[in-house]
């Protein structure tokens, strides 16, 4: 398996794990089984179950705010209500397209 591959295995069932069993109800040991990968693959690509979960909260609203930005600079043409409307259906779209990590950031 390529190096890009495992990190974003590892960062999937974090994210997964995160939304089913909470940060505290997760440890590493699980991640790595559940991933199908070693603890020091999580240790190597995170340092510690903290920067894990730092790295997949950030990608999730590096992303989330990419999408915004495009779709506002997208609707400009757009009168302000209706501007507001698209705008929303995005948001709206992203969060149920990442739902447990949504649920999980939401939550805590």
């Amino acid at each position: 398996m390529k190096t890009n591959q495992t990190k974003q295995k590892i960062l999937d069932t974090a994210s997964l794990l995160f939304y089913q069993k909470g940060f505290s109800g997760t440890s590493v040991r699980d991640i790595a089984e559940k991933a199908s990968v070693n603890v020091s693959a999580i240790s190597y690509y995170f340092r510690s179950k903290q920067g894990l979960l730092e790295n997949v909260v950030t990608n999730y609203y590096e992303e989330y705010f990419k999408i915004v930005e495009e779709n506002i600079h997208k609707l400009q043409t757009l009168q302000s209500l209706e501007k507001l409307k698209k705008l929303l259906e995005v948001i709206i779209h992203y969060k149920q397209q990442h739902h447990q990590m949504s649920c999980f950031i939401h939550r805590n």
